[in-house]
């Protein structure tokens, strides 16, 4: 069975991007974030899945814990040939989405920059993904990371929200993966943040925006 992760910072659209590569036939996704390198006490989760996978028809496992872009190279050492799919969207959107879940804009701020500054070091090792482009032209975007993928596309990718889906769960905040399960429980949309630009603005921050190519 081919392997494949998606991480980056959270509130990039991790969630809806797995979400709806899981209704491929050929992939599966246990909807459930497993911290597995993060926390020693989750280190057995993700190997346990992998293990479980391995009887199921579909050809790909499918993980997606953000954090886990700290580890993409231990990741590449344990599993090789593994895919990856790094997640990015415009700062002040990530930055406001993460204020209103911790209601502290330093924790916000602070994720943003260190998660997406590890996220350029590795895009070397896997595919970017712009929330904006699969937001905008969700089937050309989904073509593209088939293509990573090396998997046909398929078209009902398109029409998750419309399926029987399971409920996403996460080993250390549930109440957030329950949120994120009624959110990808919708058609695509673009929620609409209050963003705080003139607080976001710093050499580290404007540095990582133009390096995706977003505008100040």
């Amino acid at each position: 069975m081919k392997l494949a992760f998606i991480c980056g910072c959270g509130h990039t659209g991790t969630t809806l991007l797995t979400t709806m590569l899981s209704t491929h036939s050929e992939i599966y996704t246990p909807y459930l974030e497993t911290w597995s390198y993060i926390y020693k006490e989750y280190e057995w989760i993700l190997p346990t899945l992998i293990k479980e996978a391995q009887t199921r028809k579909e050809s790909m496992f499918l993980e997606k814990t953000p954090k886990h872009i700290y580890h993409v190279n231990k990741i590449k050492e344990d599993y090789d040939n593994c895919k990856f799919i790094f997640c990015v969207r415009n700062g002040y959107d990530v930055v406001a989405s993460l204020e209103k879940r911790y209601q502290d804009f330093d924790k916000a701020y602070n994720r943003y920059i260190e998660d997406t500054q590890e996220t350029i070091k590795q895009e070397s090792n896997g595919l970017i993904v712009k929330y904006e482009n699969l937001i905008k032209s969700p089937g050309q975007t989904l073509q593209s990371i088939c293509k990573h993928l090396q998997l046909p596309y398929e078209t009902r990718m398109l029409n998750y929200h419309k399926m029987r889906l399971p409920e996403w769960s996460d080993v250390v905040d549930d109440a957030n993966a329950m949120m994120r399960f009624e959110q990808v429980k919708k058609p695509i949309y673009k929620p609409k943040h209050k963003r705080n630009k003139e607080q976001c603005r710093s050499p580290e921050f404007d540095e990582i925006m133009r390096h995706f190519g977003y505008r100040l």
